[in-house]
């Protein structure tokens, strides 16, 4: 064999390996990254702002760690330790349960240090290095993005069923092997990127936001778009496949003009999406998705030239704080797009996803002429998306069980209300298996949800409204609230007959609310249904207002209950207005006025969450159950007519 030939079977080698440890490094990494988001929802709650954001803080500085680890190891030595620190951390957060932060944030440290570590090594000496890492990338997404899809959106970290164990810990040894492959790697250990045109490796901050958010959030998708996790699934993988099509077969496309309308088309994108029409959500998704792993690609892919490698040392130590900066902005995005349902920021946060997207075009421009994919790549490589965006829709709906058969109710209806905190335990874990075996418990003929998360991060990126009407085999109708993917639910045995959502007026927020109204087959009459989770604050004029609307949407109806977490207590004037409107309360008819259905009641009597019939209505068997899932308790009644 001659020198040059096997020089090329030996970069070919090596690209393979570095093919499947970013691969795998992403698959098991963003499980992490959804697991410490949820959990630091909890801890902000228990210890308070200050203690969660600096618990972020620590663990997204971590790429700067790295440097100095591969300063003291070399390359090769790091970047395995990094993988096999990974590893062994979600092999933990899989093993031991309740999850513990640190060792989530361990985790997350860990999946960080060896991105960065392997984008240095991919950048060092090659022009088409950063490109090639980003293809690796997502073909990691895609794999992420199947086992979510495939586990309905609940992580496999979060549970012990032997199918999530078995996938974990099998992604675990391959992460392992890969790591002993990169740490007998012939790459030298002491080669060094070429220090200028590193800031561009930020943008893998705000790439992760949009990936986070929409474009990789197979909840969201199926959601926003009205859909089920299987169609979205099948749009979130195939916007991964054409990000990476675009990338392998698109160098023709490097031109400044065509990145200009790329930037111009994702942040339009983005800006519509947390809002739009459900029919424009899925060929949004596949758009945007393909456009900013394109872009992705064309920024890490402005490095150093063959001839400046290792020129100049110092580019490791860039490369880490441009990769810190990006991944504090990540964070920094993402928290602030969750908060601001409960504390307004001074601009919308619908400002903050084209934000970030903005940001990666910025990034992509960071050097004209791009460098072109390396043509040395297998390209076959996508035909893994490809593969997972149509196996995975049809493992979906192959093993989806069709619900049972409605049934008339016959002048009795049992009704369960609860606020579920997006199905988040006392302790920040996703446990919406313990939620549904609450529910369950009540044999209820309806339930009525408030604080459904249907894809939010602080909620584990779960479909909770899907989940639960799958286990429980309930079907469900949705009205989203604070955005499209965070609101109100109702679930039924009985048939339901027509449904209505309508936003509540919004007046000094913070958060949107609504009302959903379904009608349900009461036996050849029959029986309305509304949820509902209105404004917060006593004396509130939104509150009022929102009253105002709701009995507005239900003033012609006969038989009408109305549940949800009202947020005003026995001595407010807002109570009077329903009373006033003939509706009765069914825990003041059961004489249990003074009782909390606070988990953790601010004063004696706390009881935001009520249950309101008309007045052709009884109410009997009322029960607040004792369960501290969730910061509220469910309220449980049998309706009578």
């Amino acid at each position: 064999m001659n020198t040059a030939l096997a020089s090329r079977e030996a970069r070919a080698f090596r690209s393979s390996v570095a093919i499947v440890a970013v691969a795998l490094s992403v698959a098991l990494g963003l499980p992490l990254v959804r697991v410490l988001i949820a959990l630091l929802y909890g801890v902000r709650e228990s210890r308070g702002t200050p203690a969660a954001l600096a618990i972020a803080v620590a663990v997204f500085s971590a790429p700067m760690l790295w440097v100095v680890v591969r300063r003291a190891l070399g390359s090769r030595a790091a970047t395995a330790t990094a993988l096999v620190g990974l590893a062994g951390a979600a092999a933990g957060v899989q093993i031991v349960h309740p999850i513990a932060w640190w060792l989530a944030g361990l985790g997350v440290a860990c999946a960080l240090g060896s991105w960065i570590l392997l984008l240095h090594a991919a950048r060092a000496g090659t022009t088409s290095g950063g490109s090639m890492f980003a293809v690796a990338f997502m073909l990691g997404l895609a794999l992420d993005a199947s086992v979510h899809a495939a586990f309905r959106t609940w992580d496999a970290s979060w549970q012990s069923t032997p199918a999530a164990v078995i996938v974990t810990l099998t992604l675990v040894a391959a992460t392992v092997a890969a790591a002993w492959s990169c740490l007998r790697s012939a790459e030298p250990d002491d080669v060094e990127e070429a220090s200028r045109h590193v800031m561009p490796v930020a943008a893998l901050g705000p790439f992760l936001v949009l990936q986070t958010l929409f474009l990789h959030n197979v909840a969201f998708a199926g959601a926003a778009s009205g859909t089920s996790a299987a169609v979205g699934a099948g749009a979130v993988l195939a916007g991964t496949a054409a990000a990476m099509a675009i990338t392998l077969w698109g160098s023709r496309m490097n031109a400044s003009t065509a990145r200009a309308a790329a930037v111009v088309t994702i942040v339009a994108l983005t800006s519509v999406l947390p809002a739009a029409n459900r029919w424009v959500v899925l060929p949004a998704l596949i758009v945007a998705g393909g456009l900013s792993g394109w872009l992705l690609s064309i920024a890490l892919g402005q490095g150093g030239d063959d001839s400046r490698a290792g020129a100049r040392h110092g580019g490791a130590w860039r490369t880490g704080v441009a990769a810190t900066v990006g991944s504090l902005t990540f964070m920094a995005l993402v928290f602030l797009f969750q908060i601001h349902a409960s504390q307004p920021l001074p601009i919308s946060n619908r400002f903050l996803p084209p934000a970030a997207a903005l940001m990666l075009g910025v990034a992509a421009f960071a050097r004209l002429p791009a460098p072109r994919p390396a043509t040395t790549w297998p390209r076959p490589l996508i035909l893994a998306p490809v593969v997972f965006a149509v196996a995975i829709p049809l493992f979906l709906t192959v093993t989806t069980p069709d619900p049972p058969l409605p049934s008339a109710l016959d002048g009795s209806l049992r009704i369960v209300s609860w606020n579920v905190h997006s199905a988040v335990d006392g302790q920040g874990q996703v446990v919406p298996d313990s939620f549904a075996a609450a529910i369950a418990a009540q044999r209820a003929d309806v339930v009525v949800l408030q604080e459904v998360s249907r894809g939010w991060p602080i909620g584990g990126s779960l479909d909770l409204a899907a989940w639960l009407s799958a286990r429980l085999e309930m079907p469900f109708v949705w009205a989203p609230a604070a955005d499209a993917g965070f609101g109100n639910v109702i679930l039924s045995r009985s048939p339901i007959l027509e449904s209505e959502v309508m936003p509540l007026p919004f007046g000094s927020g913070p958060q949107r609310r609504s009302l959903l109204r379904v009608v349900l087959d009461a036996g050849g009459s029959t029986i309305v249904v509304v949820a509902t989770h209105l404004e917060t604050g006593a004396g509130s004029d939104t509150r009022e207002q929102q009253i105002a609307t709701l009995l507005g949407a239900v003033a012609r109806d006969e038989r009408v209950v109305i549940a949800g977490d009202m947020n005003m207590q026995p001595a407010d004037d807002d109570v009077a207005r329903f009373l006033d409107a003939g509706f009765s309360s069914a825990q003041d008819e059961a004489g249990n006025g003074t009782a909390s259905t606070a988990r953790a009641p601010n004063f004696p009597g706390d009881r935001p969450d009520w249950i309101f019939g008309s007045p052709d209505l009884t109410f009997s068997g009322f029960t607040i159950v004792n369960s501290d899932l969730s910061d509220h308790r469910p309220l449980v009644v049998t309706v009578r007519w």
